[in-house]
């Protein structure tokens, strides 16, 4: 429901409604302006993807520096599922992308793959137990750990088992979850060794690339926007409730 008032770029769209009553009552359109102005520079990919720069920041690139790693498992948290027509549960295709980058890195270094995901609704099941199910025999040993409703209640859970202990866990996720994931991990006691994205396990993983087009407002800009936004307000608010520490970023 508050995602309809809160999600980027929502508060903009609503600061230029009042923005539109105060030049109609006071014939000022400074905050109109502002608000519009924000909002072109937030649908330019530019501003996106400087965004997620720090969002990133620690990421490994190479596969070959990750495979000289002793760890105990690799972690994986999933990115939400769908119900379709016939009431069968499916994972978002995130999570696929996710979990197919893990086992191929968990087949390289020869350890198992922990795949963690709770149940955001009520009646459905856990995202980690629908994407193992819907997955074929992946050749690894797989840890499900099926509860937590985000991403500091799996790293709790995570937490408890003892191969975040030892000699802790590779994390694989998208490049702008990785500080939020790696922080909450950290701060429930679990060993994260190195941090990587599904990009840089392809078999032939390309950097961002930049261009003009990145000058040019776009939906993909907006999108790009509103995700790191997301992640920032996530971290301020895992920060200010105490799920993190300023030690875990």
């Amino acid at each position: 429901m508050f995602d309809t008032f809160l999600s980027w770029p929502m508060p903009l769209i609503w600061m230029m409604g009042l923005g539109i009553i105060v030049w109609w009552w006071c014939r000022s359109g400074t905050l109109l302006a502002v608000a519009a102005s924000l909002l072109l520079a937030s649908s330019m990919p530019l501003v996106g993807k400087l965004l997620h720069l720090p969002l990133k920041a620690g990421v490994v690139q190479s596969v070959e520096q990750l495979s000289t790693l002793k760890v105990s498992a690799v972690f994986v948290p999933t990115a939400g599922s769908f119900r379709d027509a016939l009431g069968r549960w499916w994972p978002e295709e995130g999570s696929f992308r996710r979990f197919a980058a893990a086992l191929k890195l968990a087949k390289r270094l020869d350890v198992p793959v922990i795949v963690g995901g709770g149940s955001p609704l009520k009646k459905q099941p856990s995202e980690a137990h629908t994407i193992v199910d819907v997955a074929q025999q992946a050749g690894v040993d797989i840890v499900v750990i099926g509860q937590g409703r985000n991403s500091a209640e799996t790293a709790k859970a995570v937490g408890q088992l003892a191969y975040a202990k030892n000699n802790g866990v590779v994390l694989v996720t998208d490049g702008i979850h990785i500080s939020r994931m790696r922080a909450a991990l950290r701060s429930y006691g679990t060993v994260v060794r190195a941090s990587t994205t599904p990009r840089w396990l392809q078999d032939k993983p390309r950097a961002v690339r930049w261009s003009w087009h990145d000058f040019v407002p776009s939906d993909d800009g907006l999108d790009l926007t509103s995700a790191a936004v997301y992640e920032y307000v996530g971290l301020v608010w895992y920060l200010v409730s105490g799920k993190i520490g300023m030690r875990d970023l």
